[in-house]
């Protein structure tokens, strides 16, 4: 080996060694977290969980959400109840280390039942529905997260759920 070539072997062997420190640096980035939310607004209780795997900055992880929506108006004329239940599927996008945008895509059922003078009326529909989170993952694994979804026909609805990483 000459001494022309020994630069050239010296920044092969930086680039090789810093490749397999990232590459290894990305493996340990995968996280997985499960999330829970609640929420008690104008008569409506909803609660929510999801399961999401984060792979890190730059890459796509994959996941799953459930969102329960009870709403009920009784009174003396009439009884309203309206169950909703949502299926998400999600897709973080890493942008910082911490910090995750999550779009979902999902459906909603709704379930209404109606009772006005001793008569029932029921209705059923499903709908598609999309949504936009943030979530930051501390170091310690505490999560927090806030988001946006909207259902075909229905006002934006907004969240907040906190949960634990590993």
């Amino acid at each position: 080996m000459t001494i022309k070539n020994l630069p050239l072997l010296a920044l092969t062997a930086l680039l090789l060694l810093s490749i397999t420190n990232v590459h290894a640096y990305e493996q340990n980035q995968d996280e997985t977290a499960i999330t829970f939310g609640l929420s008690a607004e104008r008569g409506w209780r909803d609660w929510s969980a999801s399961y999401i795997k984060y792979r890190g900055v730059g890459s796509l992880g994959y996941g799953f959400e459930f969102t329960r929506s009870a709403y009920n108006d009784d009174t003396s004329s009439y009884e309203y109840k309206q169950r909703d239940n949502e299926y998400q599927f999600h897709v973080p996008i890493g942008i910082t280390e911490n910090l995750y945008i999550t779009p979902g895509y999902g459906i909603k059922r709704t379930h209404t039942d109606v009772t006005f003078d001793r008569n029932k009326f029921s209705d059923s529909s499903t709908k598609q529905v999309g949504g936009l989170d943030a979530t930051y993952i501390m170091d310690s694994g505490f999560v927090v997260t806030a988001g946006f979804d909207k259902a075909e026909g229905e006002d934006l609805e907004f969240s907040i759920g906190a949960g634990i990483a590993w």
